[in-house]
C-alpha cells in the first residue's frame, strides 16, 4: 500500500510530464517529448505476470528493476506458501538451505516449517484462514542498508550447505514485496497492513548463474539498521533491557519464531 501511493505519484508524474511536452508549441520547449522511463521512480511502469503466463500466485513487479525471472521466483514463494509444497519451497532455495531453517526452528522438514508459518500468521495477525492469491513486489532496496542481514544469511547458508558461497555469488536484489489474500474465502487483505504496516523483505540471490530466494524478514533493514546521528541509536538502545533473552541465548532455550526464517 505504501508503494501504491509511490506508483499513483510516478504515474501523475509521467502524466504531467507527457503533457507538459505536447502542450506547449516552441521548439525548446519540444525537446523535451521524449520520456525516459529509467527516469520514473520505482512503480511508474508496472507489469503482471498471471497463469497463462506460467505462475501459480499472479505476480505485479516493475520490470525496470526487477527481472521476469526474478518476479516468477518471487510467485514461487507465495506458491509454496499457499499451496505448502516443502518440495517447492526447497527449490527455490539454495540447496538444504530451507531444510536447514526449518529444523533450526523446530519443524519436522520444509513443509511442517511452511505449515508453522503460516498458521503463526493466521493466528497471530490475519485472525483466520489465509490465501494467498497476489503478490506486489513493490521495490527494490539499496544494498547497503543490508549488509548485516546479508552476512548473517550466508553464514546460515555455510552451516546449511557446508561450503563458502562468497565468490559464487554473482548479485544480490533485496526485494521489497506485499502478499495479498483472501480470509476464509472472502475479501482482499494485504498481510503487510494485517501487521500494523510491518514491511515485507526478500531477498534473492543469483549464484553460480542461478536465481535463490534468501530469506524472509519483516523489518526494514532486517532489522540491524542503524539510527543516524549515532546519538540517536544510542538514547534508543539504552531504553532496551535484553537481560532476560541474553539468558535464553547462553542457555539454548531461545528458539527464533517460525515466522523469521524463509
Amino acid at each position: 500500500m505504501r508503494r501504491f501511493f509511490a506508483s499513483v505519484t510516478a504515474f501523475a508524474l509521467a502524466c504531467g510530464m507527457a503533457f507538459s511536452a505536447v502542450g506547449c508549441g516552441s521548439k525548446d520547449q519540444s525537446e523535451g517529448e521524449i520520456i525516459k522511463g529509467e527516469e520514473l521512480p520505482y512503480g511508474a511502469m508496472m507489469t503482471r505476470l498471471s497463469e497463462k503466463d506460467g505462475v501459480r500466485i499472479t505476480t505485479e513487479f516493475d520490470s525496470r528493476f526487477v527481472t521476469e525471472d526474478e518476479a516468477k521466483l518471487i510467485s514461487d514463494y507465495a506458491a509454496a506458501l499457499q499451496f505448502r509444497d516443502g518440495d517447492l519451497m526447497d527449490q527455490i532455495h539454495y540447496p538444504n538451505c530451507f531444510e536447514y531453517s526449518a529444523k533450526q526452528n523446530g519443524s519436522e522438514n520444509a513443509t511442517d516449517h511452511i505449515e508453522k508459518t503460516v498458521k503463526y500468521l493466521e493466528d497471530t495477525y490475519a485472525g483466520g484462514k489465509i490465501d494467498f492469491d497476489y503478490v506486489m513486489i513493490e521495490g527494490v532496496e539499496d544494498n547497503a542498508d543490508y549488509e548485516k542481514q546479508y552476512e548473517a544469511l550466508e553464514d546460515d547458508v555455510k552451516k546449511a550447505a557446508g561450503e563458502d558461497i562468497s565468490d559464487k555469488i554473482n548479485s544480490r536484489k533485496m526485494l521489497e514485496i506485499d502478499l495479498c489474500y483472501s480470509l476464509d474465502g472472502e475479501g482482499s487483505h494485504l498481510l503487510s497492513t494485517a501487521m500494523g504496516g510491518n514491511y515485507i523483505y526478500l531477498a534473492i540471490y543469483d549464484i553460480d548463474g542461478k536465481l535463490y530466494v534468501g530469506e524472509l524478514t519483516f523489518y526494514s533493514g532486517g532489522g540491524f539498521s542503524s539510527l543516524k546521528p549515532r546519538e540517536w541509536d544510542y538514547a534508543l538502545g539504552k531504553e532496551l533491557d535484553l537481560t532476560d533473552a541474553m539468558k535464553c541465548v547462553a542457555s539454548g532455550e531461545y528458539k527464533s519464531r517460525p515466522v523469521s526464517k524463509g
